[in-house]
C-alpha cells in the first residue's frame, strides 16, 4: 500500500487551528491519528498533499 500524505485542519478546544502532516495510507486512519494525539479536538478539512 502506498503512503499518502494529509494536512488535517483540527480545531482544538481553545479554538486555535494547528495543521498537522500526517503520513498514512488512507483518510480516516489520518483522523483517528489526529483524534489521538488531540483529545477533545474538531477535526475538519482533510486535504491530501
Amino acid at each position: 500500500m502506498r503512503v499518502r500524505k494529509f494536512r488535517v485542519h483540527v480545531r482544538l478546544k481553545d479554538n486555535s487551528l494547528v495543521k498537522p502532516v500526517i503520513e498514512t495510507n488512507c483518510r480516516s486512519q489520518a483522523q483517528r491519528i489526529v483524534e489521538a494525539q488531540y483529545p477533545g479536538c474538531r477535526v475538519g478539512v482533510i486535504e491530501e498533499l
